[in-house]
């Protein structure tokens, strides 16, 4: 290698450097300006994964249930252990 060509390298690499620290500081100014917008993405974004997880590692018996179906079959479970049996009927 060249020192052309490795003085190149060391550009590009810079430039990137730069423009990480720029996209940082913009999405520093985001969540600065809109904190409500930023944590409300950050739960979907979180709830989405827990849903996919689960899935993924969801019993084999339920692997004949669509999506839809598991995840309410999901939520009803849950739900039913809170509500007490006298509303539940």
């Amino acid at each position: 290698m060249n020192q052309q060509q490795t003085k190149n390298r060391m550009d590009t690499g810079g430039k990137i450097k730069q423009e990480c620290a720029q996209m940082t500081h913009q999405v520093e100014h985001a969540i600065e300006e809109q904190p409500l917008a930023a944590t409300m993405a950050t739960f979907a974004v979180g709830i989405a994964t827990g849903v996919c997880i689960g899935m993924m590692i969801g019993n084999s018996s339920h692997s004949r249930l669509s999506t839809s179906e598991q995840i309410s079959r999901r939520v009803m479970d849950s739900l039913h252990g809170m509500v007490p049996n006298s509303l539940s009927r």
